[in-house]
C-alpha cells in the first residue's frame, strides 16, 4: 500500500542529514560564562545567535570576529548546533615543517577582527627546539610559585644582538649554585653591588664602605 508521507519522510530526512554538518562565521562572542557563546552565520543571512562553542580541556581560547568554523547540527536541526573547530584564515601562520606546532595569539586587532599581527608564544622545531616568544615573559606569579627550575647542559638568556638588560630581583635571596665553575664575563665593566650588606666571592668578603 502506498504511504502519502514516505516521500515527506524521506525529504525530511535526507535535509537533515544533508544539514549535520556545516561551515560558519562567528561575527560575535561572549566569554563570560560556563560556555563560550557565539553569533554564527551558516548559510547567507541565516544568523543564530548564543550557539556553544567546545574547546578542548586544559586550553582556552577565544577566536576574533569574523573566524571561521565548524558546527555540528545535532539531528541535522539547523536551530541547535555546536561549534567543534575554528580556524582563521586572515591570521594562520604559515611555513610549518611537518611534525611541528606552536601557540600563538593575534595582537592589536580591531573591533572587526582585523589589522591584527600574528604573534607567536610558544613554537616547537625539529630538531627538538622549543622557542618562547614575547615582549614581555613573566614566569611565576608572586604568592603562588614555590620554585623556578631551569636544567641543562648550557643555559643561555638573551642574545649579545638583541638583549640590553638581564635583571634577576629577589625580595629575599638570589642563589647561584654550581658543583663547578661559574663564570661572569663583561665586555664593559662588571659591576655587583650589596644594597645594604657586604659581597662575598670565593670566602672573601668585600665590605660596604
Amino acid at each position: 500500500m502506498h504511504d502519502p508521507f514516505a516521500r515527506v519522510h524521506a525529504d525530511r530526512a535526507w535535509s537533515r542529514m544533508h544539514n549535520i554538518v556545516g561551515r560558519v562565521t562567528l561575527p560575535l562572542g561572549d566569554d563570560s560564562g560556563q560556555v563560550q557563546l557565539h553569533q554564527i552565520e551558516g548559510y547567507t543571512g541565516e544568523l543564530r545567535n548564543q550557539m556553544q562553542r567546545f574547546g578542548e580541556y586544559g586550553f582556552a581560547s577565544m577566536p576574533l570576529p569574523g573566524a571561521k568554523g565548524v558546527a555540528l547540527y545535532q539531528g541535522g536541526h539547523r536551530g541547535f548546533p555546536t561549534i567543534v573547530a575554528t580556524e582563521d584564515p586572515r591570521y594562520r601562520p604559515k611555513g610549518l615543517q611537518p611534525g611541528e606546532s606552536g601557540l600563538y595569539i593575534i595582537d592589536g586587532a580591531d573591533g572587526n577582527g582585523g589589522g591584527g599581527t600574528v604573534r607567536w608564544l610558544l613554537k616547537g622545531a625539529l630538531g627538538w627546539f622549543a622557542n618562547l616568544f614575547g615582549k614581555t615573559i613573566n614566569v611565576g606569579a608572586s604568592g603562588d610559585t614555590d620554585l623556578i627550575q631551569l636544567t641543562g647542559t648550557t643555559i643561555t638568556i638573551g642574545t649579545a644582538a638583541d638583549t640590553t638588560t638581564l635583571t634577576l630581583r629577589s625580595n629575599t635571596n638570589i642563589n647561584i649554585v654550581s658543583s663547578g665553575n661559574i663564570s661572569l664575563n663583561a665586555t664593559g665593566a662588571l659591576n655587583l653591588t650589596g644594597g645594604s650588606g657586604d659581597i662575598t666571592i670565593g670566602g672573601i668578603t668585600y665590605a660596604r664602605p
